[in-house]
């Protein structure tokens, strides 16, 4: 997939590495591509609107969850406040992506 150079991409500074899971399934004759992107960060982030991820992998290549139309990438976001100031302090953001077609990579 190519993405226009004028698209100006927002850097989400993330505690590395996040974790990535693509699933692939068949469900009544359809296929449906899973991607799961799991990071922590510190960043504060607005689950509000439909986004897209560009999600760069070690190998230098890049993914693309969401393009923020239907069906839309979904953002969970919790909070953790430990008992101990020692403990993970930073918010955990889960990024959910169904789609009938495989998950691009993107063109640079």
């Amino acid at each position: 997939m190519t993405i226009p150079d004028n698209v100006e991409w927002e850097e989400i500074h993330i505690k590395i590495p996040a974790q990535l899971t693509i699933t692939h399934k068949t469900e009544e004759k359809s296929d449906i591509y899973i991607a799961q992107l799991r990071f922590l960060t510190c960043t504060d982030m607005n689950t509000q609107g439909h986004y897209a991820w560009r999600v760069c992998l070690n190998g230098g290549q890049y993914l693309l969850l969401g393009t923020g139309n239907r069906p839309f990438a979904t953002m969970e976001i919790t909070e953790t406040y430990p008992a101990d100031v020692k403990d993970n302090q930073l918010n955990e953001v889960l990024i959910n992506y169904s789609h009938p077609q495989p998950i691009p990579y993107i063109e640079v």
